[in-house]
């Protein structure tokens, strides 16, 4: 989408475990107004989408999964193919809002499907369970 911008940062530290161990980390922040579609009228809503978050970089995936229960941050396992625009594409997608709507939607909503002369456009119809009357009255 052309014009618009994502404003990124990434900065590496040292943080603790709740153990008191330190390891290497990763502060995220990111944030872009994107134009998302409102769920109610269907019209474009400016939303502002923002990350800020700690990532821990752990030797692998056994020490990971054992102390991710116990801390705030993120853990990853450390990695040489380690992709941080994949990272932080994917922060971005997991803060947009699962439903994006206007406070106050700027047309009026449409609640209706149909209007005031469907009815009588539709004129009289047959009952569809009338032929099941029919079978049972042989019967």
């Amino acid at each position: 989408m052309a014009g618009l911008t994502l404003k990124w940062q990434a900065t590496g530290e040292t943080r603790s475990l709740a153990s008191g161990s330190s390891h290497p980390a990763l502060h995220l922040q990111a944030e872009a107004a994107l134009p998302l579609t409102c769920q109610r009228c269907l019209g474009e809503v400016p939303t502002q989408v923002a990350v800020d978050r700690h990532f821990i970089f752990l030797p692998d995936e056994d020490t990971a999964a054992t102390l991710d229960d116990d801390e705030e941050d993120d853990l990853l396992v450390l990695a040489r193919d380690f992709d941080l625009h994949a990272l932080i594409e994917d922060e971005m997608l997991l803060a947009l809002p699962l439903v994006p709507m206007h406070e106050t939607c700027p047309a009026p909503v449409k609640t209706a499907a149909q209007d005031a002369d469907f009815d009588v456009a539709g004129g009289e119809r047959p009952n569809p369970f009338a032929a099941l009357a029919v079978l049972k009255k042989r019967s």
